[in-house]
């Protein structure tokens, strides 16, 4: 500490940036893509003017559930572990982002292949109303005859009664605002599954947290596991039995109302892995402002529709290449990993345990997200794969390329998950740093001049500047990185001693970028996949 305050500004050192911890958010790489995936995700960018990701997290739940538990993927060769293709999906921002009229895009696209069951659908209704009115017409004479049969009339009864309540099963894959009952009739009429979008989705997790909606919940995750079974028990109306439940989903919300209900979620139910199945998540980017927009790219429309359409109509147990496809438990085709997409992938989940069973994550929930990210692994890798295959759907074996490919996307969605969670854990900067930032931007608006004391600043009552010692530690991180000197008073005169701060001169010029005064760093954020993908090219 100096006794003299030096005014000559050659004579002051250069200011040392101040390194802080910070996991900035990535941008989308064409490799995470198969390259005419990436064309779509750009054309749809180019007509909506949002960012690349807007498109891609919707375009891979509608692949997801267009493929949904027709076919699936095996973990390993010998392994029970499977998984089918629905995701979760949600992209987060605020409006001026244009999230929105990205998803509209996809939801589209799963509407044209919904009207092309019309055909389909009205034989389905034709047939349903038939056997209502046969049905009615029996039971009615039942009841009517000399002798009725009470077992008969009760059955009967109960099948009509089944047939009304459960509604005609037409083939569905969209829906976008049903009751959770309404969808789980859905999902008995379609066992591959259905996708749910919803557009500013925080509404549905609000109505979930309710009491009353315990049940909803519950069949929601369950949903989640695609080839499941599922009980319904219904007062009056007998009980159902939903041979497999499959749920893809996606949707929009604002970032901070979200983050508001991780909160709010985990303060009621802890660490219950609902939002740990929200497989993707990314925090959308505002894009600068474009004078023209560019030309858009009908050819790949096309693509995108033809490519939809043939998932679609992808019937695994009708292929030539279902020979040597194991199946599961519910009896569901499922793919392989080729020999290196094998050690690849176990190369993942062993690091990946490794890192969960260490002390760098704080966060249950984080911790509970990443635990799921395999299963998002899996599920990427069968999309892509069908995807690069689909005029054929033939090898069987995924190969490294694809397994690259899906390993780079849990890379890529790392930070998002990471600032998602911020608000329960987020990888800290240290007190004494945090409050360096702080003084410097005080010193920056000209609050905090040459010759205030520490007691002095304590009396501003300023939010963050009210620990005295924690203000000591913040001004010496200032004082070794070059930015200030803490200064002696000089008692020659009498008077209690005091300890002044004074600025370095060189520090106004830095001082008006945040960027001269700050040192990123990327914390533990790996990205040796990412790096991989360049291989793919």
């Amino acid at each position: 500490m100096n006794n003299e305050v030096n005014d000559i500004i050659d004579e002051w050192p250069q200011p040392k940036p101040i390194f802080v911890k910070s996991l900035e958010l990535p941008d989308m790489v064409p490799e995470l893509l198969t390259p005419k995936l990436y064309d779509f995700c750009e054309d749809v960018s180019n007509d909506t003017h949002s960012s690349i990701a807007n498109c891609a997290v919707p375009l891979l739940c509608a692949l997801g559930a267009i493929i949904g538990s027709k076919v699936g993927i095996f973990a390993e060769q010998n392994s029970n572990y499977f998984e089918v293709a629905n995701l979760w999906g949600i992209v987060l921002g605020d409006a001026s982002t244009r999230k929105s009229p990205a998803a509209d895009i996809m939801k589209s696209y799963l509407q044209d292949i919904e009207h092309s069951y019309a055909a389909e659908n009205a034989n389905i209704e034709l047939q349903y109303y038939h056997d209502l009115e046969v049905k009615q017409k029996n039971l009615k004479q039942l009841s009517k005859s000399t002798s009725p049969n009470s077992m008969q009339i009760a059955q009967l009864s109960a099948e009509v009664n089944a047939l009304i309540s459960n509604g005609c099963p037409k083939k569905r894959l969209l829906t976008s605002d049903s009751t959770i009952e309404k969808l789980q009739m859905l999902m008995l009429a379609n066992p591959r599954g259905i996708i749910f979008y919803k557009d500013e989705i925080t509404s549905l997790f609000n109505e979930l947290r309710s009491e009353i909606k315990d049940t909803y919940r519950t069949f929601l995750m369950e949903s989640h596991k695609s080839f499941s079974g599922f009980n319904i028990d219904r007062i009056g109306r007998g009980s159902i039995h939903i041979p497999r439940i499959n749920l893809s989903m996606f949707g929009t919300a604002q970032t901070q109302l979200f983050k508001d209900i991780i909160n709010q979620w985990y303060g009621k139910y802890k660490v219950d892995g609902f939002f740990a199945r929200i497989s993707l998540i990314t925090v959308s980017k505002r894009l600068p402002p474009r004078k023209l927009k560019p030309p858009l790219n009908p050819d790949i429309r096309d693509y995108m529709t033809k490519l939809m359409l043939e998932l679609d109509q992808y019937r695994p147990e009708d292929s030539i290449s279902k020979h040597g496809m194991r199946t599961n438990s519910a009896g569901i085709l499922g793919l392989t990993l080729s020999v290196k997409a094998q050690e690849l992938f176990n190369q993942y989940s062993y690091k990946l345990d490794t890192l969960l069973d260490s002390d760098n994550i704080q966060s249950e929930l984080l911790k509970a997200h990443l635990a799921k990210q395999p299963s998002t692994v899996l599920k990427l890798a069968l999309i892509l794969h069908l995807v690069d295959n689909h005029d054929t759907f033939s090898p069987i074996q995924i190969n490294d390329a694809t397994m690259i490919r899906a390993l780079a996307w849990s890379e890529y969605l790392y930070p998002h998950l990471v600032f998602m969670y911020s608000a329960t854990s987020m990888i800290e900067n240290p007190a004494e740093v945090t409050m360096a930032l702080a003084i410097l931007r005080k010193i920056a608006e000209n609050k905090i001049t040459n010759g205030m004391t520490i007691s002095m600043i304590i009396k501003k009552n300023w939010s963050q500047f009210n620990d005295k010692a924690l203000i000591e530690e913040g001004m010496n991180v200032l004082v070794n990185h070059d930015w200030i000197e803490m200064v002696n008073s000089d008692t020659s005169l009498g008077g209690f001693p005091t300890i002044k701060i004074h600025v370095n001169p060189k520090a106004a010029a830095l001082l008006l970028d945040e960027g001269d005064y700050i040192a990123k760093s990327k914390g533990h954020y790996k990205t040796k996949y990412l790096d991989m993908l360049s291989t793919l090219s």
